[in-house]
């Protein structure tokens, strides 16, 4: 094989890995007092309270490799083929772009403010079936572990869930209590989609409510306890204020 031909295979390579990175998304909002809804499932009220405190910025677009830039893209690649398949049922807003023309699909947000905080959570997407709509979570994972999905996971019911307590204390009646999980298999597949509906529970409730009156006194309160136990914890590794969770006092 020629050398030339090598050489320039190998900087084709690093351009497109160096160049696949995720779109950036509208959930991201670099304000410490908003709260995602995929905060919800592991929340942390002591990392709030350290993010006022030294004015750490938490809601920042993350960097990844690029072994992970390239699954996130196929993510949201999968994600706008649903969003095209059920095109003439999509309800929400939607805009043109001043540069293609493309029509794009803004899907409601969803706000509830707490306190000195907003628990925020932006939908994929709100769909109309029948005479009600219904709000959708769409995940994608590789063939194998949807092959072995037989219910969904549960950190994923509790984001559609959070969207279900959000449009409930939003009193937005027009959108049903039921929601649907749907995944999609990234490898080949003769059924390529499964679709969970999915309720709040009473462990999600209870959850939630337990948050809710955490955020309503937080600011008065002192510094809530860790619940990570050591800064080697899973999430601890990539928190943005660890070193001031386990800043250990001067004797």
């Amino acid at each position: 094989m020629n050398r030339d031909h090598i050489e320039i295979a190998e900087a084709l390579r690093k351009m497109i890995t160096n160049g696949i990175k995720p779109k950036h998304s509208t959930r991201s909002q670099k304000f410490d007092n908003v709260i995602h809804v995929t905060d919800l499932y592991d929340f942390c009220a002591r990392k709030y309270v350290l993010a006022q405190r030294h004015k750490v910025a938490l809601n920042v677009d993350r960097k990844f490799p690029p072994a992970m830039n390239v699954t996130f893209r196929l993510g949201q690649k999968m994600e706008t083929m649903v969003l095209e398949s059920l095109q003439s049922c999509l309800f929400g807003d939607f805009s043109t772009c001043p540069t293609c023309g493309a029509i794009r699909y803004n899907p409601p947000l969803l706000q509830y403010p707490i306190g000195d905080f907003i628990i925020s959570g932006h939908v994929d997407a709100v769909v109309s079936y029948g005479n009600k709509l219904f709000i959708l979570e769409i995940k994608s994972m590789d063939k194998d572990q949807f092959n072995n999905l037989t219910e969904p996971s549960l950190k994923y019911m509790w984001q559609l869930m959070s969207y279900l307590y959000l449009k409930k204390k939003k009193r937005i009646k027009d959108i049903s209590d039921v929601g649907f999980l749907v995944y999609l298999s990234k490898g080949y597949n003769t059924k390529p989609v499964k679709v969970f509906p999915i309720e709040m529970d009473t462990p999600f409730l209870r959850h939630i409510r337990g948050v809710v009156r955490e955020l309503k006194t937080l600011s008065k309160r002192k510094l809530p306890k860790r619940i990570c136990t050591t800064d080697l914890y899973p999430l601890a590794k990539d928190c943005p204020v660890k070193d001031f969770c386990f800043r250990r006092k001067k004797k």
